[in-house]
């Protein structure tokens, strides 16, 4: 991957990618509900709203883990390649698991 950032700055882009996707993910949703129940609490707009933010969240996560490969620090073929190709990916399980487990009560509860 042809890029202007250094390889060890794109590897910790790619391992820290998928868990700050998960915050971004926690924070809007609530905010997105807390702000809809203070000024109308008669809108059905959050659970529209969560399945598209957890739908985009869990692409984005899919994304990076798809493209893990590209964020290993070390070329393929060497002994830490597939390290960080799974350490990467499994930031992305947990990350995805984590973004579903926040939707969940939004989805299931009504407001």
């Amino acid at each position: 991957m042809k890029t202007g950032l250094p390889k060890k700055m794109l590897a910790f882009g790619g391992l820290l990618g998928p868990p700050v996707l998960w915050a971004a993910h926690f924070g809007l949703l609530y905010w997105a509900v807390s702000l809809e129940l203070t000024l109308a609490p008669d809108a059905e707009v959050s659970r529209v709203l969560a399945v598209v933010l957890t739908l985009a969240a869990l692409g984005a996560i899919a994304l990076i883990a798809l493209n893990a490969g590209r964020f290993s620090p070390h070329e393929e073929g060497t002994e830490l390649y597939p390290f960080w190709r799974g350490a990467i990916r499994w930031s992305a399980v947990i990350a995805g698991a984590g973004v579903i487990y926040d939707a969940m009560p939004l989805l299931m509860v009504p407001a």
